[in-house]
């Protein structure tokens, strides 16, 4: 009667283990990878036609290394690298992320007037792609500050 029993609670302790090693992955590798790849300066916000652009993710400025920001232009093209490459992992947990553009005054590169952002989310973005998807999001920012400004984000998703 005992050897029963001890292949009985074997054999819950193996459907248990495998159930477990199932769920938890799966749950793991369900996300994006959210990348800065561009941004296109259709108007710019200052009247002297140049804003100094900054990209808050997350809570961090970009660039973050060198401190300082990126001259935008109309017509100008601002490139990942120029920020620092800003990326982030949207996932269930961290659901919504915003790539928020911000406008500093130089010299000093402080954290600047909010111009916007452009925010995806797990579930509208992310969710329905199949694992190792690459899509691209163009985000509109837009607004009146000293002129009517408008700027297109560009971000990378990969789905894993």
């Amino acid at each position: 009667m005992r050897v029963h029993t001890l292949i009985i609670t074997l054999a819950v302790a193996a459907v248990a283990a495998v159930a477990i090693a199932l769920a938890g992955p799966a749950r793991a590798a369900a996300g994006c990878i959210v990348e800065l790849d561009s941004i296109y300066a259709g108007n710019v916000d200052e009247g002297s036609g140049v804003d100094e652009i900054r990209v808050e993710v997350d809570g961090q400025s970009y660039p973050r290394i060198s401190r300082k920001w990126t001259e935008m232009f109309a017509g100008a093209i601002g490139y990942a690298s120029q920020f620092e490459d800003p990326s982030v992992i949207l996932d269930v947990d961290h659901s919504t992320v915003t790539f928020g553009l911000r406008e500093v005054t130089p010299p000093a590169a402080s954290s600047g007037d909010s111009l916007g952002g452009a925010t995806v989310s797990y579930a509208s973005d992310c969710a329905g792609l199949p694992p190792g998807a690459n899509v691209k999001r163009a985000l509109t920012v837009s607004g009146i500050g000293e002129t009517s400004y408008s700027y297109l984000v560009h971000l990378q998703l990969t789905r894993f």
